[in-house]
């Protein structure tokens, strides 16, 4: 649910309370103490819902967002977290970013507790941190860590909506990965309606290392596993 779809929502329950007769335009202008003529336009759509305005009267009214979201989506909502179980693992040596060299064995002593999507728990699964790439800043956002899943299951055939760790020119990178009749080839986010920006390489498999299967921010691993980062994917089982 998206915050113009709970404003849109909230002001269904209050016309509706409005068009029951359990409460007026008055009364609700008097409890929140925002003046009538505004709740008037509020109410008819003349004026925009402010989100100041919108958390007094879920206050006032004894209203959560929760209460705004359906039975059906709240049973999705508690499904897919618990689809997600916190998987200790091993941190890789290698960070991926321009100039980075791919290490697919070297991992460090370190290890973290990741949330992983239950289908894609197995052996080839790994943390790995990521530097900045402002080329993909669309689809990593502040990201500085990622789940990557390394079997051959979870690389081929690409999915068009995976991001994958790749071997570029310049180094190691996160990628968008699209088939060619001859070549694989890698779109950055920023490019991705650009095919003519795609880097190509032959259709190697040793090319594409891993997919990605979650991303967060190191500085948020001690949150609660749901809000720790973003599912990418749940392909690639084992």
């Amino acid at each position: 649910m998206t915050f113009s779809e709970a404003q849109h929502r909230l002001l269904v329950e209050l016309r509706t309370q409005i068009h029951n007769g359990h409460l007026t335009e008055r009364g609700m202008a008097r409890l929140t103490g925002v003046s009538q003529p505004h709740i008037h336009n509020v109410l008819k759509g003349v004026r925009n819902l402010s989100p100041q305005i919108a958390d007094r009267l879920l206050k006032t009214f004894h209203l959560t967002l929760l209460d705004l979201s359906s039975p059906e989506e709240l049973s999705q909502r508690v499904q897919t977290v618990r689809r997600l179980a916190l998987v200790d693992l091993p941190v890789m040596e290698s960070v991926v970013g321009l100039k980075a060299l791919w290490l697919p064995e070297a991992l460090t002593r370190e290890r973290l507790a990741l949330p992983v999507p239950t289908q894609c728990i197995g052996p080839r699964l790994a943390a790995v941190r990521l530097k900045i790439d402002p080329r993909m800043e669309e689809a990593l956002g502040a990201s500085d860590l990622a789940v990557v899943n390394t079997s051959e299951r979870a690389m081929f055939p690409p999915d068009s909506a995976g991001l994958y760790v790749v071997q570029t020119v310049s180094g190691t990178a996160v990628r968008y990965v699209r088939w060619g009749s001859s070549h694989l080839y890698f779109a950055t986010a920023d490019a991705l309606d650009s095919p003519t920006e795609w880097e190509n390489a032959p259709r190697a498999e040793q090319i594409v290392h891993g997919r990605l299967v979650w991303i967060g921010c190191e500085k948020d691993i001690h949150l609660p596993m749901h809000r720790r980062g973003r599912v990418l994917g749940e392909s690639g089982v084992k």
